[in-house]
């Protein structure tokens, strides 16, 4: 409603009347101002694009492409728990009150959880799984907090989650496991462990207690290196490659808790990563080593970067891209200048920009080159929204040549016979109109 309210004020003083607005898109700035105290959170906030479909007394049809900007005010004494895995804005509903998402639940609910059986705990869980009901984050909550207070039915639960049924309901086997590793009990953990090394268990559920010990904070002795079993010996290459992927996500986790467990991680994904002959590992522990965020793994991620193979040097500009380093990001920009696959040239593209993030830098002058031919008239709409936005990107971040491909590709949309609407409203966004303004 308030962006709805935004266009309404801003197109009527401009001459964009309700027969004009029927026909055509509106193209709007907004900004908004929030506290925040969780970069995290903050970074799904920030410069994000909106479109909205446009119908009540001003629009009778039309296309809203909203640029939605945040502004970070310092907290204020009382401020939401808000977690930023949960996407999405509300607290959520458990027992028919609002949550606040606190770590340790309050009296009452902690009465209502502790009366609740296991089955009709899985019941509520159930129920909590369907569209609109929960967010990820509140299911999984109800649940650790459940088995917190009942830690004698881990055993049951354990079995219960080999039910079929559960398969059924998207996210409700991962998000039980999920449950038990933050549930932060070490036996719990335990459990887990043996769960995973159970060979008379059903693989899926061995792999769903692997990745979960990689969230369980200090896995117990031994972890490691029976995820590196699995990732050498074992049955099939999805759980193989499965646990190359945890291997990195285990290392990032234990970096500092637990540097030598971490270390090995690393160690194991390395020899991966030089394997020959087998290329669906390499490409897992490609994945495995973007995982880390370490800088150990630059230099190999260099050399799969330039692979025979299309897919392989995807992968490897996508784990580049999550490195802070300027030697990584100069070698992305570099890459995409020459790459001739077009998947792979859009991987590199949209790479730059989360380079550009996670080094907190500007994004490499190269891309911003690189793709000005992937804006031009009559380019793939794919290229040409990641073209988009590595510019906008660029352009943010005060790169003039950036801002002048944009305003010189809107130009050329313009004098073309049969310009592209959607490529108008796009490009629109970065040309100073009249009509265009900021909301204070």
């Amino acid at each position: 409603a308030s962006l709805e309210g935004t266009a309404t004020r801003y197109l009527r003083p401009h001459g964009r009347d309700r027969s004009l607005a029927t026909t055509t898109d509106a193209i709007v700035e907004h900004v908004t101002e929030v506290e925040t105290g969780d970069a995290a959170w903050f970074s799904h906030l920030t410069r994000r694009s909106l479109v909205r479909t446009l119908v009540g007394p001003t629009f009778e049809v039309g296309r809203l492409s909203v640029r939605l900007e945040a502004r970070a005010q310092p907290a204020a004494d009382w401020s939401p728990t808000l977690d930023p895995s949960a996407a999405g804005w509300r607290w959520g509903w458990l027992f028919g009150r609002e949550t606040t998402g606190a770590d340790t639940p309050d009296a009452d609910t902690r009465a209502r959880l502790s009366a609740l059986s296991l089955d009709a705990a899985l019941a509520e869980y159930q129920a909590m799984l369907a569209p609109g009901a929960a967010n990820p984050a509140q299911w999984t909550r109800f649940l650790r907090d459940w088995i917190r207070l009942h830690p004698d039915q881990l055993g049951a639960l354990l079995t219960r989650l080999r039910d079929p049924a559960l398969l059924k309901i998207p996210g409700a086997r991962s998000g039980a496991f999920h449950a038990l590793a933050t549930a932060d009990r070490p036996e719990i953990r335990d459990a887990l462990f043996a769960l995973m090394n159970d060979p008379s268990a059903p693989m899926d559920l061995r792999q769903e207690a692997m990745r979960a010990l990689a969230k369980a904070g200090l896995p117990p002795p031994g972890y490691i290196d029976a995820v590196v079993k699995m990732a050498d010996a074992g049955p099939d290459a999805y759980a193989r490659g499965d646990a190359l992927l945890t291997l990195g996500f285990a290392a990032d986790q234990l970096a500092d808790i637990d540097p030598a467990s971490a270390a090995a991680a690393e160690s194991a994904l390395l020899a991966a990563l030089n394997a020959t002959g087998d290329a669906d590992r390499v490409r897992s522990a490609v994945v495995g080593a973007g995982n880390t965020g370490s800088l150990a793994f630059v230099e190999p991620l260099k050399r799969a970067l330039e692979s025979d193979e299309a897919l392989t040097r995807s992968l490897a500009a996508r784990a580049l891209g999550r490195m802070p380093s300027d030697a990584a990001a100069a070698w992305l920009a570099q890459r995409l200048g020459v790459e001739d696959d077009r998947s792979v040239r859009r991987a590199l593209a949209e790479t730059s920009v989360n380079s550009a993030g996670v080094r907190n830098a500007p994004v490499a002058p190269g891309a911003v080159k690189a793709v000005r031919d992937m804006l031009a008239p009559g380019a793939d709409e794919e290229d040409f929204r990641v073209a988009l936005a590595v510019l906008d990107a660029a352009a943010r971040g005060g790169d003039a040549d950036a801002r002048s491909q944009l305003q010189e590709a809107y130009a050329q949309e313009k004098r073309r016979e049969r310009p592209d609407a959607k490529r108008l409203v796009a490009l629109g966004a970065f040309v100073q109109m009249p009509w265009r303004r900021v909301d204070p």
